[in-house]
């Protein structure tokens, strides 16, 4: 799949994959579509807890992001809400557009890690 065509869960998942948090898909509704990505850390009591992980749509996931790989934005069709991201980190350059400033940094982000493309089935 194309890391421009990345989406929903499948972006929060790919996103996951590149900062290596522990993440898994959560298991998919009647219509293959999935909810959520889950990643699992130890909380102040030291026992693993789980929670959603989408910095696709939520700032406090997805807006560090941004400041870590120094992701500058611009407008990607003029006259449309579409925006532009590029990567500042020289080692891992990429490039991703969306609808908003989150989905545009997490496929800049994908890209980085994984280039133009990223194996479908490789997400479970």
């Amino acid at each position: 799949m194309r890391t421009s065509e990345l989406t929903g869960a499948m972006l929060d998942y790919w996103v996951a994959k590149a900062e290596r948090v522990d993440a898994v898909m959560s298991d998919p509704y009647r219509d293959g579509s999935r909810s959520m990505v889950t990643f699992y850390g130890r909380g102040h009591d030291g026992r693993m807890d789980g929670r959603s992980y989408k910095p696709s749509e939520h700032w406090e996931d997805g807006g560090p992001l941004i400041a870590k790989y120094r992701i500058g934005f611009g407008i990607y069709e003029p006259g449309e809400r579409a925006y532009f991201a590029c990567t500042g980190i020289s080692d891992s350059h990429g490039a991703g557009h969306g609808p908003d400033h989150l989905i545009a940094a997490c496929r800049a982000v994908v890209q980085a890690a994984f280039g133009n493309e990223v194996q479908e089935g490789s997400a479970s």
